[in-house]
This record gives C-alpha cells, structure tokens and sequence, in this order.
C-alpha cells in the first residue's frame, strides 16, 4: 500500500506538465490591417484568448503587423485613437511602449477614423483561429 503513495507526486507532476504548456504555447502572426479595402496607416492590434492570455504590437504605416499570440481561438482589437490630434497639438506624437513591452515599437502613423467597435477585443466581432504554425492574417475592417 505504501509503494503506491510514492507514485502520486510523479502523477501530479506530469499532469500538471500538461496542462501548463497549452496555455503558453504562441504562434506568430502576420499580416495586414485594411479599412474598407485601404491599408490602416498606424495604430495597434490586439490579440486575446479566452484566458485572458494577450499580445498586442504596432501596426506600420503600409497597415502590417507581426505577433506573437496565444495558440487557440482568439478575439481581436484594432485601435489608432493615440494617432488623434489633439486641440493642444498640432503634431501627432510617437507614442513609446511601457519598459514591459520590450516587442512594442513606437507607435506612428496618419490618423484615419475608423468604427469604434474596433477598438475593444470585446466588441470588435473579429476573431482567429490558430494552431502552432505561424499563419498570415489579414484583419479585414469594414
């Protein structure tokens, strides 16, 4: 009875090996952000799993981005406000990533308003699929 006890920590271990890969796997993504067919010069695209588990990264000038995202269905968000003047500038800004977010570049490009629904992951009604193989994504706004 007691050599079967010994076996439980290696049980949990693998178990719990198991199950903590999958909600770290990523994959990279790529592609373009286009408005009603045109490339978005600027702005940011986010990517979110159900877990909660995100990656976010600077969309360029020509509308292209490139991530790293969570393995699985995942929600998408698409947001170009920090690109606004503001009536106390005349001049947009480059916005510079926080210190943790090393991936960010610096955020350029030419303001062009698109529908707010696109801003939130949460109302923004795009979605992806992915798997462990990279995959290019054209995010298509309408």
């Amino acid at each position: 009875m007691r050599r079967s006890h010994m076996y439980y920590p290696l049980f949990l271990l693998a178990l719990l090996a198991g199950c903590s890969r999958s909600s770290l796997d990523r994959v990279s993504i790529s592609g373009k952000v286009l408005f009603r067919g045109k490339p978005l010069p600027g702005g940011i695209v986010t990517f979110m799993s159900p877990k909660g588990f995100s990656n976010t990264a600077t969309i360029d000038g020509e509308g292209n981005y490139q991530l790293m995202a969570p393995v699985g269905s995942l929600k998408i968000g698409v947001d170009n406000r920090m690109l606004q003047k503001t009536p106390r500038s005349s001049q947009n800004r480059l916005l510079k990533p926080p210190p943790e977010s090393a991936s960010l570049q610096p955020i350029s490009g030419v303001y062009v308003p698109i529908p707010e629904k696109y801003t939130s992951v949460d109302t923004s009604g795009l979605t992806c699929s992915t798997t462990s193989v990279s995959i290019p994504f054209n995010i298509l706004l309408e």
